[in-house]
């Protein structure tokens, strides 16, 4: 059953009970009402009783005019507010001999209202109640004790107009409760259909998702309708999914794409070491000179796969995203180490270095030095011979950065390079030497993004490229 029929059902239910209920409670009001105006009516003969029927039906029996029953008596008087088939009637306390007329002379024989038993209402006072008839119609009766041991007098009125107009009322509160329940009814399906509509929209919709197309998104109207609440955060939810499906895609093909080109860069050297095996089983072994130069090359070639795995491991353990052992780490001083150290290494090159503070950062040292190295590792490798690396460790303690720079007078990147330098094997084969397997930079911005940095590039306008890291310091003061 769908959402629409079961608030369909669910309200046309509550409305009928409510319906029922508050037909019960008017019919019942009207019929207390009823029977308190005919109580009334029986209280207003109870100095009638007392002056007229008593002594009317008191005394030996004898011929006389209520013919009812053979009695002396005078007839009851004509100006009693009651229905012309009222009764009246007497009960005898011993042998529990009830005799009947009728007020008005007009019921002929006069019903038989079978209320012997009453007559256990011994103490004085009024009683109503209603009994049937033995001819099967009901009266509303009041019995009147006036003494202990003494007759009991009774008048009762037929109740046959009032149960026709309950009856009356019964039929119009039916037929009223089926033409409203049959009206809201049209009205609550159009009130359903328009406030589902959206949710229909919507399930349309996730029906268009579940077969691939995640670019859909719900309609929305009204910023505060709950419909539009849900269909915002369906789409807020679909494109965190999109996003997820993409960045999976994207990562999928990355992961691809480095696997691949891990692949390559292995076979490179391995072939070469197959290659030089090959070549001493070939009869390379019988000659020292060929062989030296075997083993040198095989031990080359194997250094290059080494270099290449740690690199891949390394990269492998940033991807995991885990902290590093941090300390507090002077950017300035690991910075002129480096400096110092690729100096003495590359005579051919002068390798300037300036600071302006210590620039302490929380962070990994081996890892912010393995970062730096590489940076100066690129540098070394793109820049002439006899041009300068210049390298700046610059403290920002109002932007509470630590920025490092380091610029070489080589012939820079091209628009390629610039959006790709970063990427896992990427090689700038047109402006640069194709040397190495193009993981140094990867490392770089791995490292860096674990210390939650960033690292860019960009062409100086004098030539050559700058790669600039900003890394958050610690224990700073804004001043």
């Amino acid at each position: 059953m769908t959402l629409r029929r079961r608030l369909l059902f669910g309200l046309l239910l509550t409305l009928l009970i409510a319906l029922t209920a508050s037909s019960t409670i008017v019919f019942q009001l009207y019929k207390s009402a009823l029977i308190s105006k005919i109580d009334q009516q029986l209280s207003g003969t109870v100095p009638f009783i007392q002056r007229r029927l008593k002594p009317g039906l008191a005394g030996p029996v004898g011929p006389g005019r209520f013919s009812g029953f053979n009695g002396p008596g005078k007839p009851p008087a004509p100006a009693l507010s009651l229905p012309a088939d009222s009764i009246a009637g007497i009960i005898e306390p011993n042998s529990l001999t009830i005799r009947t007329i009728s007020l008005f002379g007009e019921q002929n024989p006069v019903p038989n209202l079978n209320i012997s038993t009453r007559s256990t209402a011994q103490q004085p006072g009024q009683y109503y109640f209603d009994q049937v008839a033995s001819d099967g119609s009901s009266y509303r009766v009041l019995l009147v004790n006036f003494s202990p041991n003494r007759p009991l007098y009774f008048v009762a009125i037929p109740l046959s107009q009032t149960n026709s107009q309950l009856q009356l009322l019964l039929l119009t509160e039916a037929f009223t409760g089926i033409a409203i329940a049959g009206a809201l009814s049209i009205v609550l399906l159009q009130i359903l259909k328009r406030g589902l509509a959206p949710l229909e929209s919507i399930a349309k919709t996730a029906d268009k998702i579940s077969s691939g197309d995640l670019s859909l998104r719900v309609a929305t109207e009204s910023r505060y309708s709950e419909m539009s609440r849900v269909g915002r955060a369906i789409n807020s939810m679909l494109e965190t999914i999109e996003g997820a499906f993409k960045e999976r895609n994207a990562t999928e093909d990355k992961l691809r794409k480095f696997i691949a080109d891990a692949s390559h860069e292995l076979r490179t050297p391995l072939t070469s070491i197959m290659g030089y095996a090959d070549l001493f089983k070939l009869g390379a072994k019988n000659s020292p000179s060929d062989l030296e130069t075997l083993m040198s090359r095989i031990s080359k070639e194997s250094q290059k796969m080494k270099v290449l795995v740690e690199d891949l491991l390394l990269l492998a353990r940033l991807d995991e995203e885990r902290d590093p052992n941090t300390t507090e780490v002077e950017m300035a001083v690991v910075a002129s180490e480096l400096c110092d150290d690729f100096a003495s290494l590359n005579k051919d090159r002068r390798i300037q270095f300036t600071t302006t503070g210590s620039a302490k950062v929380l962070g990994n040292e081996l890892l912010l030095r393995q970062a730096i190295s590489n940076l100066l590792t690129n540098a070394v490798k793109y820049t002439p011979a006899g041009t300068s690396i210049e390298v700046e460790v610059d403290e920002i303690p109002r932007e509470n950065t630590c920025r490092l720079r380091v610029s070489d007078y080589g012939p820079g990147l091209n628009q390629n390079g610039l959006e790709h330098s970063f990427d896992r094997f990427w090689q700038d084969d047109t402006s640069r030497s194709n040397q190495g397997v193009g993981l140094g930079l990867s490392i770089v911005k791995g490292v860096v993004e674990t210390h939650n940095g960033k690292v860019s590039v960009k062409n100086l306008p004098r030539g050559g490229a700058c790669f600039e890291i900003s890394l958050p310091l610690c224990n700073f003061s804004v001043v």
